[in-house]
C-alpha cells in the first residue's frame, strides 16, 4: 500500500545518500540508556503480537558515549525488526550492549561474516541482537549486505524490502565500527555491532 512504497522509496533515498558518502552524521555525547528504552519499548508490542519472548541484558548503560544518536537508534532498530521478522512464534530475542574491545566478541555460530575493522584492544561500544530464527545459510551470509537480499524464511509473508541491513552496514562502517554476523540454518542469527 501507499505507506510501504513511501517506506521503501524513503529508504532507498536514505541508502543512496549513505551509500555516496552524503549522508551526515551528526555525532553527540549521549547515555545509551535513553536509546535502548526507547527501542525495548518500540518493539515490544511486536515482540508480544508474535508470541516471541524478549530477553535484554544492558551493561553500562549510565555511561556517556559519542555517536549519531538517531542513526545507531536504527542500527538497533532494523537489526531488532529483522530477528523478529525471522523468528517463527515461541522464539526467542536477546539484545544485548556492554562495553569492552574487539577481543570480547565470540560469534555464536560457525557460520561468521565480518565487515569492517578495529584494532583488538581499542575500547568500544558491542551491541549484540540474537535470535532463535531460521537462520542463514552458508551461501547466504556474504550476501546479507547486498540492495534487494532476503534471506528465505519459512514463509513468504515477513519479507521486507532488502536494504534494511545495506544500511545498517552502511551506517556501521561511516561510523568505523565492524559488524559481525553468525548463523546457523533453522537455529538462528547473532548479529554484533562494535563502535568505538
Amino acid at each position: 500500500s501507499s505507506d510501504y512504497m513511501i517506506g521503501l522509496v524513503n529508504s532507498l533515498i536514505e541508502f543512496y545518500l549513505l551509500d555516496a558518502g552524503k549522508g551526515k552524521m551528526n555525532v553527540t555525547v549521549f547515555r545509551p540508556l535513553s536509546l535502548f528504552d526507547e527501542i525495548v519499548k518500540l518493539h515490544t508490542p511486536s515482540v508480544r503480537k508474535e508470541g516471541l519472548t524478549l530477553c535484554t541484558d544492558f551493561e553500562g548503560l549510565d555511561t556517556v558515549v559519542e555517536g549519531d544518536r538517531p542513526r545507531i537508534m536504527q542500527i538497533a532498530n532494523n537489526l531488532l525488526s529483522n530477528a523478529i521478522k525471522y523468528t517463527n512464534e515461541g522464539g526467542q530475542i536477546e539484545v544485548s550492549f556492554k562495553r569492552g574491545t574487539m577481543k570480547d566478541i565470540v560469534p555464536r555460530y560457525e557460520t561468521v561474516h565480518t565487515e569492517g575493522s578495529i584494532p583488538a584492544e581499542q575500547p568500544v561500544c558491542i551491541l549484540t541482537v540474537k535470535d532463535t530464527g531460521v537462520g542463514i545459510s552458508t551461501e547466504s551470509i556474504r550476501l546479507i549486505y547486498e540492495r534487494f537480499f532476503q534471506t528465505k524464511g519459512t514463509s513468504q509473508s515477513h519479507l521486507g524490502s532488502g536494504i534494511g541491513l545495506a544500511i545498517v552496514k552502511s551506517i556501521v562502517l561511516q561510523h568505523k565500527g565492524v559488524i559481525v554476523v553468525s548463523s546457523e540454518r533453522m537455529t538462528g542469527t547473532e548479529f554484533i555491532v562494535a563502535l568505538p
